[in-house]
């Protein structure tokens, strides 16, 4: 078939070094189930700079919160537990926040010691005020269209605290999948 359309070319995953440039307003998801926060990412040397779509529901940051509540039976449940162990907090490996708040996340977790029932809005005054201008390790994967179809474009796909130990733990997972990766900056 004549003219037919070309599919974008894959591009190798980034590993950048950037930081927190802006918390911006909190919504509602097109769901209903999450609030989205959207965090940008300013990137140091090469990388490529990004928006981080961070979700929470504001009852995970209230003082009397048991993120164990979330296991009631149902896939639901299970569903938000483990995104509460993504973004909030996890005893196994590091959270989204606890990468992005560094050394500020008992510094956040104090701001709502005496909140039970936390707006979003709240939520996200604390955190462009202990998150904005961290430097912080994040890797980009190319995304795809709703069709699965890869674009020219990148996302945020995970992030990683600048210790030498974790940049050589990124590094290491990066040569096992045998994906072109590129590290963006000079040491």
């Amino acid at each position: 078939m004549p003219l037919q359309a070309a599919e974008a070319i894959e591009l190798p995953d980034l590993i950048c070094r950037g930081y927190v440039e802006q918390v911006k307003d909190p919504y509602l998801s097109e769901k209903g189930v999450y609030h989205v926060l959207p965090i940008n990412i300013k990137a140091i040397e090469l990388g490529k700079d990004g928006t981080f779509f961070f979700l929470f529901r504001p009852e995970w940051f209230g003082s009397k919160f048991n993120p164990k509540s979330l296991l009631d039976g149902t896939e639901q449940g299970r569903r938000l537990y483990g995104n509460y162990r993504r973004f909030i907090a996890d005893r196994q490996s590091k959270s989204v926040l606890t990468i992005l708040a560094g050394d500020n996340f008992d510094a956040i977790a104090a701001e709502f010691e005496a909140n039970e029932n936390p707006t979003p809005e709240e939520i996200a005054a604390v955190l462009k005020q202990y998150l904005t201008g961290n430097e912080v390790g994040y890797v980009m994967t190319q995304r795809k269209d709703s069709d699965g179809y890869l674009t020219d474009n990148y996302n945020i796909d995970r992030f990683f605290s600048l210790t030498d130990e974790d940049i050589d733990r990124v590094i290491r997972a990066a040569e096992k999948r045998k994906k072109d990766t590129v590290v963006t900056w000079q040491d």
